[in-house]
C-alpha cells in the first residue's frame, strides 16, 4: 500500500513542479504537535501553524489526552509557499557542493536572506563524524518516475515530500559494526556474485568501506537503530535530482556551469571511463570516491545497488499527488527496490535511468546491497514534530 495519501487543492497546483516549490517556517505549540500526552491538563489548549500558515488548535480532554487538531478558519489565501519548503539560492560561499536555500517565514512569504550552507530544514543536521554527515532535502513537489511505458518506473508523476535529512554517504562497515556490537543488527555475511566474485564487507582495518552485502532486513534494522528509517524510493530519487528542474537521468546531471566532466559530460553516454571501475572495493574509504554525487552533495549515489523501503508496485495513475509515498510489503512477498547501479556499467548503457527501481538488475543476482537512511526534519508537515 501507499502511505500518507493526500490530494492537494487545485489552488496549490503551482507546487507540482519542483522549480515552483515554496518555503519553510516555524510551527507553534509547546508539545511540538505530538497530539497525545497522558499528562496534559484538562481544558488546556495549544495552537500551531498549519502548512499554509493558518492556525489549528487542539484541546486536552477530561481523560488527560489531547484531542484532534481543529482548524477554526481557512488558511490565508494565495500563500507563496508551504511550511517546510525551500528553493535553491546559490553555492557561492559554500565548500564543495553544499548549497544555500531561500525559505519562507511564518507568514508563508519568501525570506530574502539565504540559509547557511547545507541548511533549509528545521531541526539539527548531523555533520560529524564525516561518514555520518546528513544532507538537508527541503520539502516540495517533485516529478519522479520515467516516461517509457512498460518500465518499472512508469509513469512519470508528481509526489510531495516533506523535508528530510538523508545520509550523505551510504552506510559504511564501521558504522554497521557499531550496530552489531550494540546488539541491534545481525552480522554481515559474504556471498558469491553473478561473476563468481566473493563479496566480503568485513575486511579488517577498512571501516570506511561501503557496505554491499546487507540484506533488506539488515538495512531496516540499522536505520531504526540509528534513529531514522530506510530511505524511500521517492526520497532517494529526489536527493539524486537535487536542484535540477529539468529531466535528469543521473545524479551528477547539473545545470551549467556546475556540470562535471564525466567522460566529456557523458554527451553520448557510450564512452570508455577507466576511472569508473570498482577496483577500490572493499578497502577504500568511501570519501575517496568522488563520482556520482548529486547537485546537493548527496554522494556516491551510483556506485552500488542501494536498498529502499519500497516494494515494486505500480505507480498511481489517477492524478492524485501522494505525500511521502512508501510502498509497503504485502502478503505477496514482492521484491524490494534497488536504486542506482555501478557507474562503470551505467556509462555504457543507453537505457539506464535515475528513476529505475529494479530489484536486481541481473537475473539471479543475490538480494544484497548498500543502503542509506533518512530522517524527518523537525517542524515539517507530516514528519518530525508535526503530525
Amino acid at each position: 500500500m501507499v502511505q500518507e495519501l493526500r490530494v492537494f487543492p487545485l489552488a496549490l497546483g503551482l507546487w507540482v513542479v519542483f522549480a515552483s516549490a515554496g518555503c519553510g517556517g516555524d510551527s507553534s505549540g509547546s508539545d511540538g504537535g505530538t497530539g497525545v500526552d497522558a499528562g496534559c491538563m484538562p481544558s488546556a489548549s495549544e495552537t500551531r501553524l498549519t502548512a499554509a500558515c493558518g492556525t489549528e488548535t487542539h484541546n486536552c480532554g477530561v481523560d488527560r489526552t489531547w484531542g484532534p487538531w481543529v482548524q477554526p478558519a481557512p488558511d490565508p489565501g494565495d500563500p507563496e509557499g508551504l511550511l517546510g519548503e525551500a528553493q535553491f539560492a546559490d553555492r557561492v560561499v559554500c565548500e564543495g557542493s553544499a548549497v544555500r536555500y531561500f525559505r519562507c517565514g511564518s507568514a508563508c512569504t519568501w525570506e530574502t536572506t539565504p540559509t547557511e550552507c547545507g541548511g533549509g530544514c528545521d531541526g539539527t543536521r548531523r555533520v560529524s563524524p564525516p561518514l555520518e554527515e546528513e544532507i538537508c532535502v527541503p520539502g516540495g513537489a517533485v516529478e519522479i518516475g520515467c516516461e517509457t511505458e512498460g518500465e518499472d518506473c512508469y509513469p512519470r508523476h508528481s509526489v510531495y515530500l516533506t523535508p528530510y535529512y538523508i545520509d550523505r554517504y551510504p552506510v559504511v562497515v564501521g558504522r554497521y559494526l557499531e550496530c552489531v556490537e550494540a546488539g541491534a543488527c545481525t552480522p554481515l555475511t559474504t556471498f558469491v556474485g553473478r561473476q563468481s566474485e566473493l563479496y566480503n564487507d568485513v575486511v579488517e582495518g577498512f571501516p570506511g568501506a561501503q557496505i554491499r552485502t546487507a540484506t533488506h532486513g539488515q538495512a531496516v534494522a540499522f536505520c531504526a537503530w540509528d534513529g531514522a528509517e530506510l530511505v524511500s524510493g521517492a526520497q532517494w530519487e529526489r536527493a539524486a535530482i537535487g536542484i535540477n528542474t529539468d529531466r535528469v537521468f543521473f545524479p551528477w546531471d547539473r545545470p551549467e556551469p556546475e556540470s562535471l566532466e564525466y567522460c566529456v559530460r557523458i554527451n553520448s553516454r557510450n564512452c570508455y571511463c577507466p576511472s569508473c571501475g570498482v577496483t577500490w572495493f572493499p578497502t577504500a574509504d568511501i570519501q575517496t570516491y568522488t563520482l556520482s554525487a548529486s547537485s546537493i552533495n548527496v554522494s556516491v549515489m551510483w556506485n552500488y545497488y542501494e536498498w529502499t523501503s519500497d516494494v515494486i508496485l505500480p505507480y498511481p495513475t489517477d492524478g492524485m499527488v501522494v505525500v511521502n509515498p512508501r510502498y509497503e510489503q504485502t502478503a505477496d512477498a514482492l521484491p524490494y527496490e534497488h536504486r542506482g547501479w555501478e557507474v562503470r556499467w551505467v556509462l555504457n548503457a543507453s537505457a539506464e535511468d535515475i528513476a529505475g527501481r529494479d530489484q536486481t538488475h541481473y537475473d539471479g543476482y543475490p538480494a544484497r546491497g548498500s543502503f542509506r537512511c533518512s530522517r524527518a526534519a523537525a517542524g515539517t508537515i507530516n514528519g518530525g514534530n508535526r503530525d
